[in-house]
């Protein structure tokens, strides 16, 4: 009698293979085309955290990238006020346009519209993580005081961040369904922030009294908690990693109770 051996995979093996084979697509299709391949995503934060760094330093000090801001060198600064907000925009970007992009794989049985939301956050990890690491790596070398003096609370501040942002998308990505205008009306409220988050500058500038205007921002506080990981003499105020991640757990919580109630839509649509 023929014995079949073979067993029911378990549902998170489905779902690890699923991920992953969709995170290996996500990698080809956005930098298989391209020469330079993933170098592309080295270049646009190099490009501007040079340039930023080296007005601000021109400006104050009359050198090519020295002096610092609140005992942070110039690119330090800028790297960790820019690497953070650019997690957030490509995590709400990619979030947003998973389903769209991944339609016609639905009609498998064993893809969901959460594996190519969770492959595509994974990948933006990844990538963004290695970014803000080589750099550091690369500042260190040509001579920056470059530390990590946090490991714990750096590490924790970038996957709150992530967590956040994926939260974010995910409600923007279901409610796509329900109101179309929603993925045009996104970006305009969200460019704002690219100002208003830290990047070009730290609450340590602004009278304390003015800070309630401001910390409602939650980019605002994973940007100086990401800081003060680094670099614990930076003394960031005004800024709670407690409200940080109920912000993140809302909306992971919210845009999963959406998806929920909507996942069949988006398999149909």
């Amino acid at each position: 009698m023929f014995n079949d051996n073979r067993r029911e995979r378990r549902s998170l093996e489905v779902l690890n293979d699923v991920v992953f084979a969709l995170f290996f697509r996500e990698l080809k299709t956005r930098f298989g085309p391209y020469r330079l391949g993933l170098a592309w995503a080295f270049l646009e934060p190099m490009s501007f955290v040079l340039i930023l760094s080296a007005i601000r330093s021109i400006a104050r000090t009359g050198s090519f990238l020295g002096g610092e801001l609140h005992t942070i060198p110039f690119p330090i600064f800028f790297l960790l006020g820019y690497v953070p907000y650019q997690l957030f925009s490509k995590m709400l970007s990619q979030s947003a346009q998973a389903i769209k992009a991944n339609q016609g794989l639905f009609n498998y049985r064993q893809v969901r519209p959460i594996d190519a939301i969770m492959a595509r956050a994974l990948l933006e990890i990844l990538i963004i993580g290695s970014v803000i690491l080589l750099f550091m790596a690369a500042f260190r070398w040509f001579g920056f005081l470059v530390t990590i003096d946090s490991v714990l609370q750096f590490v924790t501040v970038f996957l709150l961040l992530a967590l956040f942002s994926v939260g974010i998308g995910l409600v923007v990505c279901v409610g796509q369904l329900r109101f179309p205008e929603l993925g045009k009306i996104v970006p305009i409220i969200t460019r704002p922030l690219f100002f208003i988050s830290g990047v070009f500058f730290s609450l340590n500038d602004i009278p304390e009294k003015y800070h309630y205007l401001l910390t409602w921002n939650p980019l605002l506080h994973a940007i100086e908690l990401i800081r003060n990981a680094c670099y614990t003499s930076f003394g960031a105020k005004s800024v709670s990693m407690q409200f940080l991640a109920f912000l993140a757990l809302v909306t992971c919580f919210f845009g999963l109770a959406l998806y929920r109630l909507d996942w069949k839509r988006m398999v149909a649509t």
